[in-house]
C-alpha cells in the first residue's frame, strides 16, 4: 500500500521548511547513491521489543530499515523516557555515530519484528573515497538538519499541548499513513496513548484527554488499535504556531 499524501510538503506546519521528520542523513541521498552504498550491506533481524543500541554506547554501524518500525528515544536521569521519532521502512538509523565516531545519542528499540541492512564506518569511508560527491550531498542535508532543529525547538517552546499532539499525529501519518478509501488516513502502527504522548512531549493523561476530545469532534477514529486521521487539515491548523 502506498503512503498517504497529507497534502504537505513537510510533515507538519510546525516543522516549517525543514527536512522530513525522519531526519536521517543517508535516507535523503539520491536513490542511485544509496543503492550503491548499501549494495553489499549485511542483514540483521531484530525481534519486537529488542534494543538495537543504547544511548551512550559506541557506534560503528549505520542501519537501513527494510521492514518493521523502531522507536528512537532518550531517557532522563529520573527515568522519564521521551520518544524523539518513530521510523519505518526505508528510514536510516545510526549514521551520525558512524560518521563522527562519537557514542550513540539516543536509544533505538524495535516496536515490531524488523529486518535491517547495515554498513560499517570502514565500508562508508571506502565508498566515499570512490564517490567523493557523497560529501556534497551530506553538506546540504546537514544544513537542512540545522534548520529543522531550529523549527523543532520553536515548536516545543511555542505550541500548546494540542499543537504538539497534532504535530505528532501528522509525523506518524507521514511515515505510516495509508489512505482508507476516502475515509481518512490510517496509521498502520499500533501505539498506546502513552507512546503518542511521549512522541509529542506531553503526559499520557494530557494525550488521552486530547485524543478523546478529537474523537468526539470527528478529527480522529480508532479501529482495531489503529488510529485514523479523519481531518488532516484541521490537525495541520492546530499544529501551526
Amino acid at each position: 500500500m502506498n503512503k498517504a499524501n497529507t497534502g504537505l510538503s513537510e510533515p507538519t506546519s510546525a516543522q516549517g521548511n525543514g527536512m522530513p521528520h525522519s531526519m536521517a542523513l543517508f535516507a535523503h541521498l539520491p536513490e542511485e547513491l544509496l543503492g550503491r552504498l548499501f549494495a553489499k550491506a549485511k542483514n540483521l533481524d531484530l525481534p519486537a521489543k529488542q534494543e538495537l543500541f543504547a544511548a551512550g554506547t559506541p557506534g560503528d554501524e549505520c542501519y537501513r530499515v527494510e521492514k518493521g518500525s523502531l522507536k528512537v528515544s532518550v531517557i532522563s536521569k529520573n527515568g522519564t523516557e521521551r520518544t524523539l521519532s518513530i521510523v519505518g521502512t526505508n528510514s536510516m538509523i545510526g549514521e551520525l555515530s558512524m560518521l563522527d565516531g562519537r557514542p550513540r545519542s539516543a536509544t533505538v528499540t524495535a516496536l515490531t519484528n524488523c529486518r535491517l541492512k547495515y554498513i560499517t564506518r570502514a565500508e562508508f569511508q571506502r565508498f566515499a573515497a570512490e564517490v567523493p560527491t557523497v560529501y556534497e550531498h551530506l553538506t546540504r542535508l546537514l544544513a537542512g538538519m540545522v534548520r529543522h532543529t531550529d523549527n523543532s525547538i520553536a515548536a516545543g517552546a511555542f505550541l500548546s499541548n494540542e499543537g504538539r499532539l497534532a504535530w505528532a499525529f501528522l509525523q506518524l501519518a507521514q511515515e505510516f499513513g495509508n489512505s482508507s478509501d476516502g475515509n481518512g488516513l490510517v496509521i498502520r502502527l499500533k501505539l498506546s496513548q502513552a507512546e503518542i504522548g511521549s512522541l509529542a512531549g506531553i503526559s499520557r493523561e494530557h494525550a488521552s484527554r486530547i485524543v478523546n476530545k478529537w474523537m468526539r469532534e470527528g478529527l480522529l477514529a480508532r479501529v482495531n488499535s489503529h488510529y485514523t486521521i479523519l481531518s488532516s487539515r484541521r490537525l495541520e491548523h492546530i499544529a501551526q504556531m
